[in-house]
């Protein structure tokens, strides 16, 4: 719950940063609806003994909150594993729907961002046949951080990069490269 109130804090500080520099001067035109969607793949680091774990997703952009703000969220899928041979493996998997709220300036070709989200993270993990272990399921609560660019292409596809951490679990770090169709207006 600490972690909660840290996020929140940090959050709110952020957007009051932006409301300072008069980002809310001119009516709020939000729109609203999905105007892109995107297909990643990454790599997320585990602190644990697992190590690197790759994964894929599929994420949206939900809404545009004024000139700079957006909503996005999606679905991502990892999976690690470890041990020396194939029949000692233990896998781990992770199932994840988030939403993150984002601040992104247009810089020419590039439009970095910075944001934060909540979601929401289930896990399964696997014992090899001969350990006589119960395979463990958990849900967990996930609030994370974003940062990183968008790459402009063409009116209708971006690529993106993006690192994300747990910091509800700060034991994993995820880097993202992304492809973007632009739906919307």
């Amino acid at each position: 719950m600490k972690k909660f109130y840290i996020l929140t804090a940090i959050l709110l500080v952020f957007f009051s940063f932006i409301w300072a520099q008069g980002e809310f001067e001119d009516e709020i035109k939000a729109e609203v609806g999905i105007t892109g969607v995107g297909v990643k793949a990454g790599l997320l680091y585990l602190t644990s003994e697992y190590g690197l774990a790759p994964g894929f997703g599929l994420w949206f952009d939900w809404a545009k909150l004024g000139q700079n703000i957006i909503v996005d969220g999606g679905l991502e899928y990892w999976f690690a594993q470890r041990g020396a041979k194939a029949w000692e493996k233990e896998r781990k998997r992770d199932f994840a729907i988030f939403f993150t709220l984002k601040y992104a300036v247009e810089m020419g070709k590039f439009t970095p961002f910075l944001g934060g989200g909540f979601g929401i993270n289930m896990y399964k993990k696997t014992y090899p046949e001969n350990i006589d272990k119960v395979p463990e399921k958990s849900t967990k609560p996930e609030l994370h951080i974003d940062a990183g660019t968008t790459y402009f292409l063409n009116p209708k596809m971006d690529l993106e990069a993006r690192f994300k951490v747990n910091i509800s679990d700060v034991s994993s770090f995820g880097l993202y490269v992304s492809m973007y169709l632009k739906t919307g207006k």
